[in-house]
């Protein structure tokens, strides 16, 4: 193999871990001109060349050409990097847009996202009520088959437990039918 064919194949697997390194850690990279401008189009990865890294321009024709030997799904996988890693960075700068805390919109924002992580653990938590209320039911049964001191044993518990619940400061509406 030839030393020029031997250079395009490491620049192409060097340009292939820069894209995977992008995709995880975008933020290392947002404020890079020449790496978000190599993402716009496959002719702009084609001709992007970073020394440091190993990596150097080659026509397009070229890395597609190359490409079939070295990576498994040839140019597509290039392509999935590229795209991938684009969108990575559009992310991350769409999450770092937040507004600030000290502007309407941005108290507005906050109070948006309270009111979903309010509602998350509102789920969460009658989520969590319902697996109780079934362990519960399951121990009765399994109690109703043991000797009398494990039954009145696993009612005292029972009662404790429906106790803590009943004793929150928001009850859930919950469908469940509580046992005695």
């Amino acid at each position: 193999m030839n030393k020029r064919v031997e250079k395009n194949q490491l620049s192409l697997l060097k340009l292939c871990d820069l894209l995977r390194d992008i995709v995880s850690n975008p933020h290392l990279y947002v404020t890079h001109a020449s790496i978000n401008n190599a993402l716009s189009s496959q002719g702009a990865l084609a001709k992007f060349v970073d020394d440091i890294r190993g990596i150097h321009s080659s026509s397009i024709n070229t890395q597609k050409r190359i490409s079939e030997n070295v990576l498994e799904d040839g140019y597509q996988t290039l392509n999935k990097l590229r795209l991938a890693a684009q969108l990575s960075i559009e992310q991350f700068n769409l999450s770092s847009q937040i507004p600030k805390k000290d502007t309407r919109a941005g108290l507005l924002a906050i109070i948006e996202q309270l009111k979903a992580d309010k509602q998350s653990l509102k789920e969460e938590m009658l989520l969590l009520t319902m697996v109780l209320d079934r362990s519960l039911r399951q121990s009765e049964r399994y109690a109703s088959q043991a000797n009398s001191s494990i039954q009145a044993l696993c009612k005292k518990e029972h009662r404790e437990l429906l106790d803590i619940l009943s004793s929150r400061k928001y009850p859930l509406d919950t469908n469940v039918v509580k046992f005695p």
